[in-house]
């Protein structure tokens, strides 16, 4: 929170971090559901698993919200923009050692996980996916490239009410959970 009030002198950017948190108070549930945290228990890197769960569930999360306030995408841009710039997919790496905050600019030797979370993080900062022919890491690149079609699933499937109450968003959160244990965590780990 005290991320998003820094920025009082940036209007939209404050409007975008408010929209994107708000948006985990409406749609988020993962921490809720018995059978993520069963997940967790059962990997071999429970926080990397979470990483992965949370950026996915960030950009599904700012999708929804933006179905149901059309207006709002351009707020979302506004806060990608003050966090990450205007970069191309690719350019887009880790800060080593710094978690899933450290996002820089330029050359840096990222872990292959840490690789293919840039590859979603990319998609998610900017609307598209980096070709994964661009990564080098030929680990990287074949689950990258495995990732495209279950993630672009995942990311049409929106909910079929704009108000849906809260059983409904419980089962749309077990539902993305389940997606991205079947389809994309594999390629992840």
């Amino acid at each position: 929170l005290s991320e998003i009030l820094a920025n009082l002198d940036k209007p939209e950017v404050l409007i975008g971090g408010v929209a994107h948190e708000a948006g985990h108070v409406y749609w988020t549930r993962l921490v809720e559901l018995p059978a993520y945290q069963d997940l967790l228990e059962k990997t071999k890197n429970p926080d990397a698993v979470h990483l992965l769960f949370n950026i996915l569930e960030d950009n599904w999360q700012e999708r929804a919200q933006a179905r149901k306030w059309p207006g709002l995408p351009r707020y979302l841009k506004s806060l990608h923009e003050h966090y990450v710039g205007k970069a191309q997919a690719a350019d887009i790496l880790r800060e080593s050692g710094k978690g899933d905050a450290g996002l820089r600019f330029g050359q840096g030797q990222a872990l292959p996980h840490e690789e293919y979370l840039d590859f979603l993080r990319a998609y998610w900062m900017t609307g598209r996916f980096q070709n994964p022919k661009e990564i080098k890491n030929g680990s990287v690149r074949a689950a990258a490239q495995a990732s495209l079609e279950p993630v672009g699933r995942l990311m049409a499937r929106m909910p079929s009410s704009r108000a849906p109450d809260e059983h409904a968003r419980l089962a749309a959160a077990y539902g993305r959970m389940k997606t991205i244990e079947r389809e994309i965590l594999p390629h992840y780990e």
